[in-house]
């Protein structure tokens, strides 16, 4: 007698039938790890953050500078209204000398047809006295550090990022800068008169350079013309280099 299909063994009692089937549907899938990927948007935030902060210290020093011009510029024309009021159609307050001791550059005693300021203590002197002066403090300096690098753009961006006010509320961040600005040594340019420090670019004192050709012309006396700027920078670019 041929024997027939043996009957499946039903499950003992009391057990739980688990049901492998070849569908994964509703299966939760195992991804590989993103730790690559991860890594890559970490670094693209902060690159991106570093960018936001660059661009925010550069309006901030642009802002910064802006508004110390306008002071100064502010300060010369308050004192050429000074002096204009002490004069009338029929009187002279100020005499001759007074007068040439005012638009006269303390260093060469000549007119100054191109005055420049100093932001630190308000001094002003011709632009070639300036620039002779610095001249001579950046050869001495150089001769006493040959190694020195003025092209050098990370501690000028370290620095600049140490005036940023997020970076000041952050002791972590502000004390992790610190620690990569290298210790290099900096020419320290000082007032031809009384020598207080200068740390930023001359500003061009065109209330001076007013009352000077205003007083010029009435003597009769020559003008010369302005010197011409260079296209690309400016007279004390190579003394206080641009922050970038």
């Amino acid at each position: 007698m041929a024997k027939g299909k043996s009957k499946p063994t039903p499950a003992p009692a009391g057990r739980e039938v688990i049901e492998i089937s070849s569908d994964d549907e509703g299966q939760p899938s195992v991804r590989p790890p993103l730790v690559p990927q991860q890594n890559a948007s970490n670094i693209a935030s902060l690159r991106k953050e570093v960018q936001r902060l660059k661009t925010d210290r550069d309006q901030y020093l642009q802002e910064a500078e802006t508004l110390q011009y306008q002071l100064e510029l502010n300060k010369q024309k308050i004192r050429s209204l000074e002096i204009q009021s002490g004069l009338d159609t029929d009187k002279i307050a100020l005499s001759d000398s007074d007068l040439d001791d005012i638009i006269s550059c303390n260093v060469c005693s000549n007119t100054m047809f191109v005055p420049y300021i100093l932001p630190g203590c308000g001094h002003t002197f011709c632009q070639k006295c300036l620039t002779d002066w610095f001249d001579t403090t950046f050869r001495n300096f150089i001769n006493a550090h040959p190694r020195y690098d003025a092209n050098n753009p990370v501690v000028d961006q370290l620095l600049a990022y140490l005036q940023d006010p997020r970076v000041l509320q952050n002791p972590r961040m502000l004390e992790g800068i610190r620690q990569f600005i290298p210790a290099q040594p900096t020419p320290k340019y000082e007032c031809p008169e009384c020598r207080a420090p200068v740390t930023s670019k001359p500003i061009e004192n065109f209330a001076m350079k007013s009352l000077s050709r205003m007083v010029a012309s009435v003597k009769k006396e020559t003008i010369p013309s302005t010197p011409q700027r260079p296209r690309a920078g400016g007279p004390w670019d190579g003394y206080f280099p641009s922050k970038h």
